[in-house]
């Protein structure tokens, strides 16, 4: 259950990468290339996403692991969930301060130039390398992926769960480049309301999930005792 919530959020927030990749999906394989070579050339950009996810998946995974062996796993969880839902309700114009901050702007300034310098290659552009450039671009719907990443506890399941989480946001981008008359209504979509909705659901989850309240799937019981055990003692293994 909690690795399908990975992929059912790039499902459903593909919306929103339409808006912010839809452009560059269409700019990378622009000209007289055939489909199969089309299909080819976007399946390595989307896969190239995938395994920068999934890459980010497992450090946070790690991270994840660290406050599980310390005991904190239930209480990191309610915690971040928490962070999510507050942000979520921030006004918009406290976000946009934050996100003007010297070292965001210059995080965000860094990744497009490279991005900007792979994709101008012309004919020989790597379509891997565009799309693991691409996956470190700024991005809201990322982030919350990496929340769940790092609640997962382990960095095989973080980077699993953000692999899945790349796969889910394939559907809607194919769509918006092989069949044009979509690209009429799929930007037309909320997406601005559905994002932020999505978020708050999964901080909620979050928070249900970090409460123990031993219900299967969404609040299953934490077993702290290994951890502490292992933190505890951590030159002994049993």
């Amino acid at each position: 259950m909690f690795l399908l919530s990975g992929f059912v959020l790039g499902l459903f927030g593909s919306l929103h990468c339409i808006g912010m990749c839809g452009p560059i999906v269409l700019a990378i394989s622009a000209g007289r290339a055939s489909a199969v070579k089309m299909v080819t050339q976007r399946s390595f950009y989307h896969l190239g996403r995938a395994v920068t996810y999934a890459l980010l998946g497992a450090i946070f995974g790690l991270l994840g692991t660290h406050i599980k062996l310390t005991g904190m796993q239930q209480g990191a969880t309610i915690l971040i969930g928490a962070l999510i839902v507050v942000w979520i309700i921030l006004p918009r114009s406290v976000k946009n301060r934050l996100g003007r901050l010297s070292i965001v702007r210059n995080y965000n300034e860094r990744i497009k130039e490279v991005l900007s310098r792979v994709i101008r290659r012309g004919d020989s552009k790597p379509f891997f390398v565009i799309g693991l450039v691409n996956g470190f671009l700024p991005c809201g719907l990322v982030y919350a992926g990496l929340a769940g990443a790092v609640t997962s506890g382990s960095p095989f399941t973080g980077a699993l769960y953000m692999f899945l989480f790349g796969l889910g946001t394939i559907p809607a981008l194919f769509a918006f480049s092989f069949l044009p008359q979509l690209r009429k209504y799929l930007p037309k979509i909320n997406s601005r309301k559905l994002i932020p909705t999505l978020a708050f659901m999964l901080g909620v989850i979050f928070i249900l999930r970090g409460l123990n309240l031993g219900i299967p799937f969404i609040s299953p019981k934490f077993d702290t005792s290994k951890s502490i055990e292992h933190y505890s003692h951590p030159g002994m293994h049993y």
